[in-house]
């Protein structure tokens, strides 16, 4: 079962590429801090964070399928211009800016509802064609993959990620485990090869 990330990233999809079905909790308690509401790419000047905005901030005190998004700020519009800023130059940015572009058009109530239209976003592209549920319950903690509370963070550096040309890396050098957007910006088709042939650690 996975915790629902916000253009999650590589090793992210690293783990979900392996896996048959894909399972969503929607259950878990909001945390701060983590990937739920925020996602990492690369720009000239380091890595640079993307972070939605939500209805009485970051301190929630509710399940995940609880947590609605702020939109008393424009942050779609900033989100898609730091994509197209840090990607323009990218090889593959024509084949896929106007699908965020799309993306961003649209207007999701909860962070869920945004992830995991996001979700079928990167699966579209990467033509991930694996059926996903949502898991609105949960009996029992159970081992959940990328999730805060379960304790599993070590599974984020806990890869092996093939590495590839990013487009800022002469200035840079080579950063580890964005967004998967990276990826597919600077690899286009070739982003799922990439994704199957890493390994866990």
């Amino acid at each position: 079962m996975f915790d629902i990330h916000y253009f999650a990233n590589i090793n992210y999809y690293i783990a979900l590429s392996k896996t048959e079905t894909v399972v969503f909790a929607a259950a878990l308690p909001y945390q701060k801090g983590w990937f739920k509401n925020k996602c990492v790419i690369a720009s000239a000047a380091g890595e640079l964070k993307l972070s939605v905005p939500l209805v009485g901030g970051r301190n929630q005190n509710q399940l995940l399928k609880g947590v609605r998004i702020a939109y008393d700020q424009n942050w779609r519009h900033q989100h898609l211009r730091a994509i197209e800023t840090c990607y323009g130059n990218s090889p593959f940015f024509d084949f896929y800016f106007l699908k965020f572009e799309n993306f961003f058009q649209k207007k999701f109530e909860t962070l869920i509802e945004l992830n995991l239209g996001a979700h079928e976003l990167i699966a579209e592209i990467l033509k991930m064609n694996k059926p996903y549920s949502v898991q609105e319950n949960l009996e029992k903690e159970i081992d959940i993959l990328f999730s805060k509370k379960i304790g599993k963070e070590i599974l984020i550096d806990d890869k092996v990620q093939s590495k590839y040309e990013q487009v800022f890396e002469n200035k840079i050098g080579f950063v580890k485990n964005l967004s998967i957007i990276d990826l597919i910006f600077c690899c286009g088709p070739q982003a799922k090869e990439l994704l199957n042939s890493s390994k866990q650690a």
